[in-house]
């Protein structure tokens, strides 16, 4: 069939597109298996932008050869453009070992990376970086999926070794201190830095080292003065990360709120498609909300498995601090923010679909989560704890899959959260681009608060409110309420959630450094010094404050 596709070739150079396309398909019908021509037509289709008609054509390409690279190339891409993150990662099973390149190693650690599995994400990336040894970027993203994938040791040799390469590499220094602070070993910290000052390295990391002793000692004026001079060494996210968080503790609220909003703006910047993650999450939430005025799903089949204690909230609520008081109960065991959900969900389609759902297969799809739930427990007989504040919206999914299902809902001053979600810089990913603006900040609040009410009144769910503010204030008589509600016996070595934070090791959250310390108060109410920041924002959040029991009054 060489000829007849080089003829549509020439037609296609020619700009006769459609001749092209006739040319390749009558060939089509002589050889209906012919990768070349499948593959060229697929092109055809897809710059066309008919992207559906062209997945069809390779994936014909691909079961008709399936060493055949350019169709693989080309379906990668096509996976990754449309963010089919479950097709991209099951591609490596299909092909053939070396079929495919560097590429689609990166791109398939993403995919992984997106549905949760850190472990395959970083193998992925380790392979990758071995390929090409000196690609810095590749051994920067191996080291980074090597910590999110529970590997701590060989993402610190992999940190190391960038920084023996390059002693002044930011993103290796920022890497290998955010990983000694998640894991609570300041003194692993210090060390490192003295030892970075005994060599002679550079002075802007040196200075990087003393503004973290200073910050950790309290003398957060010094630690301001030394974070100037590490200028140099960190992107200027992180650098004004370090800044505002300075600047709020020496109670210069004003200084503090432009450098988180400049940390923002850097990493909307450095993230092309952070509007678009915006109107994407925007999107889900306004279809899970319209979703819950269709009919309710029916009840799956019964299972003897108790089902999960869910724990949901805002990002910024308070789960973190519950999940860690939690995990020192020896009958508990807690997931964080693991993609079980997204493993049920996609089996059910769109919020809007689940209602032409029959228990047959809602009970496919809750055996899809316990599918995705069991590898990462060793103790099935356990009570399993779901915790996942991103996972809010889908409470009517929880609904569907585990009937009358507990959950505990972390309640905090709605002005509290959103400017903690504001100041805090998280890993991106579309959801929580919402949190670079506080208006949209605001504006997800006030529709996942919506959607919540809304499926409390309309499915009777079975909810337990921990209050953030009585937490802190009264640990052991919310724990008490909260071991009655989850049917377990009270553990008082629940109480010691900062021994637990430290024997827990990593903690994956943005709260790490909070949950480590003694319980403070210095967090409820902060959003009191930021009023004149939150001011045109209040009219919105007024509602859901008195809603929930606050207020906003001085």
């Amino acid at each position: 069939m060489s000829e007849a596709l080089d003829a549509a070739v020439a037609r296609h150079r020619a700009g006769d597109v459609d001749g092209a396309r006739r040319l390749a398909r009558a060939a089509l019908d002589h050889a209906p298996n012919d990768s070349a021509l499948l593959h060229f037509l697929g092109m055809i289709e897809q710059r066309a932008g008919h992207s559906e008609t062209a997945q069809a054509l390779f994936e014909r390409a691909v079961a008709a050869d399936l060493g055949y690279a350019p169709a693989l190339v080309s379906l990668v891409r096509l996976f990754a453009q449309a963010e089919d993150w479950p097709a991209l990662a099951r591609l490596r099973q299909r092909a053939p070992s070396g079929a495919l390149g560097d590429e689609f190693l990166g791109l398939r650690a993403r995919a992984l990376g997106e549905l949760g599995e850190h472990q395959a994400a970083a193998a992925n990336l380790a392979e990758l970086a071995e390929r090409r040894p000196g690609d810095r970027a590749a051994a920067l993203g191996a080291a980074r999926a090597l910590a999110d994938s529970g590997r701590f040791g060989d993402a610190e040799a992999a940190y190391r070794r960038l920084i023996k390469r390059d002693a002044a590499d930011a993103d290796a220094l920022l890497g290998l201190t955010g990983l000694f602070e998640s894991l609570n070993r300041p003194a692993d910290l210090e060390s490192f830095f003295t030892a970075a000052r005994d060599a002679g390295a550079d002075p802007a990391v040196v200075a990087l080292g003393d503004a973290i002793s200073f910050r950790e000692a309290g003398r957060f004026a010094e630690a301001l003065s030394a974070l100037d001079a590490a200028r140099p060494t960190l992107p200027e996210a992180s650098w004004q990360q370090m800044r505002g968080s300075l600047s709020d503790r020496l109670d210069d609220t004003g200084g503090a709120f432009s450098a988180f909003a400049a940390m923002n703006r850097a990493d909307r910047a450095a993230t092309p498609d952070a509007d678009e993650g915006v109107r994407r999450y925007r999107a889900e939430l306004e279809a899970e909300l319209a979703a819950l005025d269709t009919p309710r799903p029916p009840t799956p089949p019964p299972e003897a498995r108790a089902p999960p204690l869910f724990l949901l909230g805002f990002p910024r609520s308070g789960t973190t601090l519950l999940d860690t008081f939690l995990m020192g109960h020896r009958g508990v065991r807690v997931h964080e923010e693991k993609p079980f959900l997204e493993a049920a969900g996609r089996l059910g389609g769109p919020p809007g679909a689940r209602a032409s759902l029959d228990p047959e297969q809602i009970g496919e799809m809750r055996a899809a989560y316990w599918h995705a739930l069991d590898p990462e427990t060793d103790r099935r007989d356990l009570l399993q704890v779901d915790k996942n504040p991103m996972a809010t919206p889908r409470a009517p999914l929880i609904d569907a899959l585990f009937a009358d299902a507990p959950m505990l809902f972390m309640l905090r001053h709605p002005c509290d959260v959103v400017l903690s979600c504001f100041i805090t810089r998280f890993q991106l990913n579309w959801g929580v681009s919402a949190f670079l603006a506080l208006d949209d900040t605001v504006a997800a609040y006030d529709l996942v608060m919506r959607i919540w009410v809304k499926a409390r009144e309309r499915l009777g769910l079975n909810v337990h409110e921990v209050r953030y503010e009585e937490l802190i204030s009264s640990p052991e008589s919310v724990l008490r309420g909260v071991a009655g509600f989850a049917a377990i016996d009270f553990d008082r070595a629940m109480l010691d959630h900062a021994g637990t934070a430290r024997a827990r090791g990593h903690i994956a959250t943005p709260s790490h450094a909070q949950v480590a310390r003694p319980l403070y108060s210095g967090s409820a109410g902060r959003w009191r010094r930021y009023r004149a920041q939150l001011d045109p924002f209040l009219p919105l959040l007024e509602p859901w404050c008195e809603h929930f029991g606050y207020t906003i009054g001085d």
